[in-house]
């Protein structure tokens, strides 16, 4: 299938959905608050917005616009700012969470090729981990300034790769070794090797309370529980009876930890103080190779090969799946929902495809007019108002299909119209070229 979203639950991993053609292309990093979804695309140099309730889409992030060149790390502040790494430009573009506004580009490195990978927030500053120039920069929160960039033999970094923080540590995996930095002066913490296999490379940390978990590789892998504030080695969890199989990616979530098994398409779960396993996941077909993760307290989100999933962390049961393959040639195919369906429409096909939400089920499938390119799609439990090629503004009946009406775009206003809602009795559009929102009564 397409890019695509998968969303899972976090109490035993069962699938909620599958959400596709949200203008994902190898999406690389994901950060989740509860209300949206963020997802960094490496293959068209993105960002991808959807909300968490409903996994629609919210608003694409241009490369051009946010100086996206490579997006790899990406990280929201208590502030509500994100922070995206930029691997081919070594530079972290910050953009405001809440209306996708566009703050800054910061210069991260003047060595080239630097490739500034992860990222995270201790509260005040954002940190930076550089892989090629085996540096680690801070950045002032508020002004955006480079405040702090370690290197050299002290740190000891070797290509590093992941980083964490809380408000009082960083903690930064650099091959296998992971090396902690107090989070208000920068000052060496300490360095320390789980003390088995100094060859190991570092593929994910995470925190759950005082606890530090490493996931890291030699010849076969092995998640390290360290104590986070002395390093001590608490626990090494490693072979086939957890689950663990070409694992890529960790994240934490209440209390538990969760390791994406890329090689086995499974979910490694387990108690993020005691190390105890608690499952280990078969994700659905569709939710394959799952190589990033990241936890917003309600979901867990993987970052697959060509897809993203979404499991619920509460029930674990699984609901339903609900595969929505590209409908069009396009790039603008949209999907969106009412209360009782959710309407999906492809830009060059023309089709609509109505699914009981209640279900999954396709309730039915109707078209439009040869002519009708469709460009923007919106809909409640009434009505349904795609935007074409040409900006017609067509009315279709949610219960019947049939075409209610279809009005002049240009004359209503629309200027380069992106997106639409309806609300209040009211079609809203947006406007990219006119910088501006048209109003029409819906009906």
């Amino acid at each position: 299938m397409g890019a695509s979203i998968t969303e899972v639950a976090q109490g035993d991993g069962s699938l909620v959905r599958i959400i596709s053609g949200v203008n994902l292309d190898d999406p690389r990093g994901l950060a989740a608050n509860g209300a949206d979804l963020w997802v960094s695309n490496e293959g068209n140099d993105t960002v991808t917005e959807l909300s968490a309730a409903h996994g629609t889409l919210v608003r694409t992030l241009e490369g051009s616009v946010y100086g996206f060149k490579g997006p790899l790390g990406i990280a929201e502040d208590a502030g509500g700012r994100l922070w995206v790494t930029n691997a081919s430009s070594n530079s972290v573009s910050e953009v405001e969470a809440s209306t996708g506004a566009f703050i800054r580009s910061i210069q991260v490195a003047n060595v080239a090729n630097s490739i500034p990978t992860a990222v995270a927030t201790d509260g005040t500053s954002v940190w930076v981990a550089l892989e090629q120039s085996n540096t680690v920069t801070e950045i002032d929160g508020s002004t955006g300034s480079v405040t702090l960039s370690e290197a050299g033999s002290t740190y000891g970094f070797n290509a590093p790769t992941e980083i964490a923080a809380n408000a009082s540590t960083v903690w930064v995996g650099s091959g296998g070794v992971v090396t902690a930095l107090d989070a208000s002066t920068g000052a060496l913490r300490y360095r320390k090797s789980d003390g088995q296999y100094p060859d190991e490379i570092c593929f994910g940390l995470a925190v759950v309370g005082p606890y530090l978990w490493d996931l890291a590789w030699q010849d076969k892998p092995v998640l390290v529980e360290t104590d986070g504030a002395t390093g001590r080695v608490l626990r090494r969890i490693q072979g086939p009876a957890d689950g663990l199989n070409a694992p890529l990616s960790i994240a934490s979530g209440l209390g538990r930890i969760w390791v994406g098994n890329y090689g086995a398409h499974t979910i490694t779960e387990l108690n993020g103080s005691s190390g105890r396993l608690i499952a280990v996941i078969q994700l659905p077909r569709g939710a394959l190779h799952p190589r990033e993760l990241a936890s917003d307290g309600r979901h867990l989100w993987l970052a697959n090969t060509n897809s993203v999933s979404e499991m619920s962390e509460f029930t674990g049961k699984t609901i339903r799946i609900i595969k929505s393959t590209r409908l069009g040639d396009g790039d603008t195919d949209e999907i969106v929902g009412s209360s009782t369906d959710v309407f999906a429409t492809g830009e060059v096909t023309k089709k609509i495809t109505e699914i009981s939400t209640a279900s999954g089920a396709v309730v039915r499938i109707f078209h439009g007019a040869p002519s009708w390119w469709h460009r923007v799609l919106t809909a409640n439990a009434n009505g349904i108002w795609v935007i074409t090629g040409s900006y017609a503004l067509v009315e279709y009946s949610a219960t019947s299909g049939a075409v209610r009406a279809m009005l002049d775009g240009a004359a209503l206003g629309f200027d380069g119209p992106t997106a639409a809602a309806v609300s209040g009795g009211q079609v809203w559009v947006a406007n990219y070229d006119g910088d501006s929102v048209t109003e029409i009564p819906a009906g």
